[in-house]
């Protein structure tokens, strides 16, 4: 990840860790505006009143 050359420019430059930042923003944006809302804990009490019937009628598959 160290510059082979030096001075560095923007031909020389390692851009992986340019990509590996935007791709970690976009999840954490996209997790703070929508997916916190539905993702959620599978103790959570509003998930604890569901019955597996109800959800998919697989009851007792896991």
């Amino acid at each position: 990840m160290l510059p082979q050359t030096s001075p560095v420019t923007a031909h020389t430059f390692n851009y992986a860790p340019v990509a590996v930042g935007v791709v970690i923003a976009f999840c954490g944006i996209w997790w703070l505006a929508s997916a916190r809302k539905w993702f959620l804990n599978p103790a959570h009490p509003r998930n604890s009143t569901l019955d597996r019937k109800e959800v998919g009628g697989r009851a007792g598959v896991r």
